[in-house]
């Protein structure tokens, strides 16, 4: 049975194959900023990668550091900065930004919509008492 330490050690190295294999070793040597012969030990086995290359790694595929947590699961970030949900909907900053000015605008729309409807419920029920007010029908008359 394999340790933690192991089980990492083991996902690193899967990892950086992994990479190498997309993109070559060449350019993973560029993007972590270390020696080619660096990058095939850490593929090897032969060295520990470092966190820091992993989460280069995860930043060259658009992910940030703890983003396999459930509730980022299929988010990624884009090359041009966006955020994108998993069904591909993306989010630049300015559009998250305005989410809480949209929620802020909802909540006072919502707030007028309930004045007006007490004050026309108010005014329904003024009238409708006019209406059946017995003194108010013989003026008419």
């Amino acid at each position: 049975m394999l340790t933690v330490r192991q089980r990492r050690r083991s996902a690193a190295q899967a990892y950086i194959r992994q990479f190498i294999e997309h993109t070559g070793i060449g350019f993973a040597a560029d993007w972590l900023e270390v020696d080619r012969a660096t990058v095939q030990r850490w593929a090897d086995g032969k060295a520990r990668v470092p966190k820091a290359a992993i989460t280069a790694l995860e930043a060259h595929l658009g992910r940030l550091p703890n983003m396999h947590e459930n509730h980022w699961v299929g988010w990624r970030i884009g090359r041009d900065g966006t955020l994108y949900t998993p069904s591909g909907q993306g989010h630049s900053a300015g559009s998250i930004l305005a989410m809480q000015y949209e929620r802020a605008l909802i909540k006072a729309l919502q707030r007028d919509n309930k004045d007006l409807q007490a004050r026309l419920a108010k005014a329904l029920d003024e009238a409708n008492g006019a209406a059946n007010d017995p003194m108010l029908s013989r003026q008419s008359r």
